[in-house]
């Protein structure tokens, strides 16, 4: 490190620490912030000019700031995120990055004290960023380095920018967040940055505004409050806080010389204001015009289809669009026959989406198999509805699992409930087809539809045994005794592993439940929990070995020993001679 680049290091830290001290004696917002933003930014510079030096032949590099710190929103202990962008790789380049995060993290972690992290992005990852990704380059201002790489970025990503997908990813987020903290800004200990009303609120609205064609807004009064407060909230707390609890209300307005209970007031007004305004934007979805994609467009409320767009394409452009809360057109354009593996990400979409997106005709398209399940009455007098709105119900029943059931427990586990939806969609598409039985022939139809869909095999492969074996579960626990370990055993060969006992689970519960409404019961619950957490056991300690036995083992004679239901030496004598998976699938009460 030269001379100059190790003092320009030491200014910057010295400016920051003249800084901090001048926010208590005069508390800012926003003007606060890009006093700080300015300092990181030139120390950025500095880090360029050095390695210029160091690496006389590099290619052309654009350092680009992104979130908090593009938006120059840097409060006292906010992280600094940069992206380091270059025209073409080289193995100097790759050199010349490690020795500017090496010397950066020395820098802004080690002497100022900045949690310091970064990302290298090409124009060829932009297709399979994610929201927060493109939030992010959304933000995203030059910094350092040459400006060209970055600038063909930006015209690369709006190219070929997701809108429909972003909006919904970002509406999403936003409800995720204040489910997570408060979905009202009327709190007494509020979350400044991601609670209704936060500082998200109001990134959130430029974001959605960018994303169809807006300018950003300018800063505006309640948001420099919230920007205020939160500059010392990190002062006080001496860390990355954004919970404005009691304790640090207290010493804030200290430093403010108010009242507690009026510090209070104050934010809940602002955040109420920018809340507020952030729904109001909202209409911005329903009332403006932009481009959703190459092939659809938003005007009037509605999404309008382009003709001759793939049918699987407008699919998801349909689910977007009806997530968002545009209206469906009632008739489609001429469309192009063309579907591929996007099909199942607008079937994922949820039940009342798809409600929606049938009344369009687009199932026809994309989905025949479906629509023609519509007026299809089932064979079983117990059913109470058609196959495709029994089937339609049986999704809802997925998405509202009561959060007091341990089935819910068993859905949150899921590593992806692609397959379980899908599954759940063509588990009784067989009836359509008289001959034979309906779970055979419903796989088959799964197999020949995912291959057409061009979905991965593995999902394939999953869907389709789901919907061969739909039935199963039910049957074991109408028919066997779930107390006996042969049941288990028996039952345990037949599935693959955890995740698709996890999936047939849940695809059980909602194919009975929505047969008829009186139909499942908690009796019926109960078994079909008891023989899920046996065959867990079971499944597990196929993969776990040793550790799975000794583990019930201990479970059992703990068990006898604090409640003295019998000897444990005769408990532990009588576990010896019996098999394992007696153990492992048995219940301590029958044991």
């Amino acid at each position: 490190m030269s001379e100059q680049l190790s003092q320009a290091i030491q200014i910057a830290a010295d400016q920051k620490a003249q800084l901090f001290e001048s926010l208590r004696e005069n508390p800012e917002g926003w003007a606060w912030c890009q006093k700080l933003t300015a300092i990181y930014d030139e120390l950025w510079r500095e880090l360029w000019r050095e390695a210029r030096t160091q690496f006389q032949t590099l290619p052309a590099l654009s350092i680009v700031a992104t979130g908090g710190y593009a938006r120059r929103e840097m409060s006292p202990h906010s992280d600094v995120d940069v992206a380091f962008i270059p025209a073409s790789e080289s193995p100097e380049l790759e050199a010349a990055i490690r020795w500017l995060f090496r010397t950066a993290h020395d820098a802004f972690g080690k002497t100022l004290g900045v949690r310091l992290s970064y990302v290298y992005r090409l124009i060829g990852d932009l297709p399979g960023l994610d929201s927060i990704s493109l939030s992010n380059l959304l933000d995203a201002r030059h910094v350092a380095g040459s400006s060209g790489p970055y600038q063909k970025l930006t015209s690369a990503m709006w190219d070929s920018f997701p809108t429909s997908d972003f909006l919904f990813a970002k509406l999403e987020e936003r409800r995720t967040e204040c489910f997570k903290t408060h979905e009202t800004p009327l709190v007494t200990q509020p979350h400044l940055k991601f609670g209704a009303g936060g500082l998200r609120d109001f990134h959130c609205s430029n974001w959605i505004g960018l994303a169809i064609g807006e300018r950003a807004i300018p800063i505006p009064r309640d948001v420099d409050f919230l920007l205020k407060m939160r500059n010392l909230l990190h002062i006080v707390s001496g860390k990355l806080q954004d919970e404005l609890n009691f304790a640090r209300r207290d010493e804030l307005s200290q430093i403010l010389s108010v009242d507690p209970l009026d510090l209070g007031s104050d934010v809940a007004n602002a955040m109420s204001i920018n809340h507020e305004n952030f729904l109001v934007g909202l209409k911005r979805l329903t009332e403006s015009r932009y481009s959703l994609s190459e092939y659809a467009q938003a005007a009037r409320g509605e999404v309008r289809i382009s003709p001759g767009s793939p049918s699987g394409i407008t699919a998801v452009m349909l689910a977007d669009a009806v997530r968002i809360g545009l209206d469906l057109p009632t008739e489609l354009p001429p469309l192009i026959n063309e579907t591929g593996p996007e099909v199942a990400y607008a079937l994922s979409s949820g039940a009342k989406t798809l409600r929606a997106l049938e009344r369009t005709g687009i199932f026809n398209l994309v989905f025949p198999e479906f629509s023609r399940c519509k007026t299809l009455m089932p064979r079983d007098a117990s059913h109470q509805y058609s196959v495709q709105e029994h089937t339609l119900l049986a999704l809802e029943v997925f998405e509202e699992i009561p959060e007091s059931s341990q089935l819910a427990s068993i859905k949150a586990s899921l590593s992806d409930p692609t397959a379980t939806i899908i599954a759940i969609l063509f588990h009784d598409l067989g009836k359509a087809i008289l001959e034979g039985s309906h779970s055979e022939t419903g796989a088959s139809i799964a197999s020949e539809v995912g291959c057409r869909w061009n979905l991965d095999e593995a999902l394939i492969s999953s869907i389709t045994w789901l919907v061969r074996e739909h039935l199963t579960m039910s049957q074991f626990i109408r028919l066997r005794d779930i107390d006996h370990p042969d049941t288990i055993s028996e039952f345990a060969q037949l599935i693959p592993d955890l995740e698709l006992l996890k999936a047939l689970t849940l695809i059980t519960y909602c194919d009975v439940s929505s047969v008829s409404p009186e139909l499942w019961t908690p009796v019926q619950e109960t078994y079909l929990l008891t023989l899920f957490e046996r065959t867990a056991q079971l499944l597990e300690s196929a993969s776990n070995g040793e550790s799975s036995e000794s583990f019930a083992l201990e479970r059992v004679l703990k068990t006898a020993e604090k409640t003295g239901s019998a000897p444990v030496q005769d408990i532990e004598e009588f576990l010896n001679v019996m098999p394992t998976h007696y153990l492992l699938s048995t219940s301590e009460e029958t044991i």
